[in-house]
């Protein structure tokens, strides 16, 4: 290649020196995000079947409760496994469509998404729990604490066997495993009622709120065993 076409070619791809080069570097800086900005921005992630979902057993648990008849502390207690098992299976969309190594090369790790998610659907069990937990102690004029032990206990129950799962067998078919899990936990509780109406009688009241003390404690280790184990992808 002769000088002159060396010259026609520096000419044509003839590179400009750059201008304001570290003012376009600075513009490409993260904007400073707080967690709780993140866990906002995660809300548009739950999927609308979740929340079309929540909102069924809402409506249904505040008109039993509002209705006030017999049955309504055993149905709601029989419904609410159902939103930990969609709690659970919001944490595991990652695993169930293979986008761990993806997300755990962002910007928030993969454990900062389960917890950010964690904390949505546990928001949403917490203010359907307020609700509704005074409604039913006020209609069917028991105790408060009894009557929200009653409820808390078959959602701990079905939150710990989810979590659990998500651990030993990650993938698609999980989903199907915790709701599985629910929908056992649910007739469980549906057959059971009687049994536990005597229970409550027999049994002390504390016993309840001790069960319920420790299934909450089980349910924060089994929460804490699914981070750790998501640090090996952060």
């Amino acid at each position: 290649m002769n000088k002159e076409t060396q010259d026609l070619l520096k000419q044509a791809f003839f590179c400009p020196a750059p201008k304001r080069k570290m003012h376009f570097l600075e513009t490409l800086r993260p904007r400073k995000i707080t967690m709780a900005d993140f866990v906002i921005m995660q809300v548009a992630y739950i999927r609308k079947a979740v929340w079309v979902l929540t909102f069924i057993i809402f409506g249904t648990a505040v008109i039993c409760a509002w209705r006030g008849s017999d049955n309504t502390e055993r149905m709601i207690a029989a419904l609410l496994p159902f939103i930990a098992a969609a709690a659970v299976i919001e944490t595991q969309r990652s695993a169930s469509c293979q986008m761990t190594e993806i997300e755990a090369a962002t910007r928030f790790s993969l454990r900062s998404i389960f917890f950010a998610k964690m904390l949505i659907m546990g928001g949403i069990f917490l203010g359907l729990f307020v609700v509704v937990t005074p409604i039913i102690a006020v209609t069917l004029k028991t105790s408060l604490i009894i009557t929200a032990a009653h409820i808390l206990i078959p959602y701990l129950i079905t939150m710990i066997i989810c979590l659990s799962l998500e651990r030993t067998n990650p993938g698609r078919s999980n989903r199907y495993l915790s709701i599985a899990a629910a929908t056992g936990v649910s007739i469980c509780v549906l057959m059971a009622g009687e049994h536990i109406v005597m229970m409550t009688t027999n049994m002390s009241s504390y016993l309840f709120i001790i069960l319920t003390i420790l299934l909450l404690l089980v349910t924060a280790i089994e929460c804490r065993k699914t981070i750790n184990k998501m640090e090996a992808f952060a």
